[in-house]
């Protein structure tokens, strides 16, 4: 099951290419492969925004290197694809940031979960700099993707917890990001 996808998601003029990892009744894990033969981090792909599989020339390439490479491990992530709210709980308990896609491609928004409910979830925004711009609720059915433990999320959390990003923000409170 773990081979080399590349998919067309709803509304996007762009295509993702990742490592399918498993699949759910409401969402689809894969293996983010942002370019080349490169692996970082997770994508959830809301399954209903999911259109098609692309196949090529390109892709079989790809998915022959991928296949060689042995990049299937079983010790991915085991989460329960087939509810939004266990998959979000998943995400406010490891209090790591995430990057959330909806209906334009590449406008996304990036924090921590904060509270989970039964039809949508409160979202705690950061900046690309790190700086806490508030919180937003958003419902599970217009979130087309979610980026998870990927490098760039990983480095905002590490600039975060620098004692130079916790001067900065002094007043306004401790912040509890990766705990």
């Amino acid at each position: 099951m773990r081979r080399f996808r590349r998919i067309k998601i709803k509304g996007y003029k762009g295509l993702l290419d990742g490592l399918l990892v498993s699949t759910g009744r409401t969402w689809v894990l894969f293996r983010d492969n942002p370019y080349d033969y490169l692996l970082d981090g997770f994508v959830f792909v809301r399954k209903k925004f999911l259109l098609r599989e692309v196949e090529s020339e390109a892709v079989a390439f790809k998915r022959e290197i991928f296949d060689l490479k042995g990049e299937f491990m079983d010790n991915y992530l085991d989460l329960n694809l087939d509810a939004d709210r266990e998959l979000f709980t998943y995400f406010q308990k490891t209090g790591g940031l995430v990057s959330v896609g909806r209906h334009v491609e590449h406008s996304i928004l990036v924090g921590w979960v904060e509270e989970v409910y039964e039809r949508s979830f409160r979202l705690r925004l950061v900046d690309r700099r790190g700086n806490i711009l508030g919180t937003r609720s958003l419902s599970y059915d217009v979130i087309r993707s979610v980026g998870f433990g990927n490098d760039y999320l990983k480095s905002l959390m590490l600039m975060m917890r620098s004692p130079k990003y916790l001067r900065l923000i002094g007043e306004q409170g401790s912040i509890e990001v990766g705990r």
